[in-house]
């Protein structure tokens, strides 16, 4: 019985390894935070844009940031903040917001840090999203490109989440499989001691009533 529970914990062990390193990983994200939990008409609204980047180091990032202009309007964009050194574009106009910054020459980043806060005036009170466009890059060092989740954040005559909201995207939703496999090997190990437990239990019973 000792052989069996071993072979099962080794079995369960190795399918952990094995299994793919997305699976438990953070993923690299963009995101949105808020400074504000209301946003009423005539309110100035900061929203910062963050990169969460654990995977590997970058150094050039290109956001291109959509908004509804008959809801918000841009009032500044701010880069002081912002782990990126230097820009070579700054603009918006029609809905898009479009930065692009990179690190001087020998350094990179890698963590969660800002790259922009935009400062937002509210036209109107109605629900509305603030999202990535298809033009946003992350770049590693090497001017690959680093695959990112990106977030939304939505906003009507409050801002329901101080943070962003999930694009719906399998890799955003909790990992299920994870969960049910878990639970599944400590139901094993559990039913494995428990029948080691009876049998020696017994097995002692005997050698006492012979």
């Amino acid at each position: 019985m000792k052989n069996k529970i071993l072979l099962l914990l080794i079995i369960f062990t190795s399918f952990f390894t094995i299994l793919p390193n997305n699976v438990f990983a953070q993923s690299d994200e963009l995101l949105f935070e808020t400074n504000s939990q209301t946003a009423k008409i005539g309110d100035t609204l900061e929203v910062s844009v963050l990169l969460n980047l654990q995977s590997t180091e970058s150094n050039t990032i290109t956001l291109d940031i959509e908004y509804d202009i008959t809801t918000l309007e841009v009032q500044d964009l701010d880069t002081n903040n912002s782990v990126y050194d230097s820009s070579v574009e700054e603009n918006y106009s029609g809905g898009h917001i479009h930065v692009t910054r990179f690190m001087s020459p020998g350094t990179s980043f890698q963590g969660k840090g800002e790259i922009l806060k935009v400062r937002f005036k509210v036209l109107k009170s109605s629900q509305t999203d603030i999202s990535f466009g298809d033009e946003t890059l992350v770049l590693d060092t090497s001017t690959n490109k680093i695959e990112v989740t990106e977030k939304v954040l939505t906003l009507n005559s409050e801002v329901r989440d101080n943070k962003a909201s999930d694009v719906v995207n399998q890799t955003d939703k909790p990992n299920l499989f994870v969960i049910v496999l878990s639970a599944i090997f400590i139901s094993v190990i559990v039913a494995a001691l428990y029948f080691l437990f009876v049998r020696k239990r017994n097995h002692l019973q005997n050698r006492v009533n012979s």
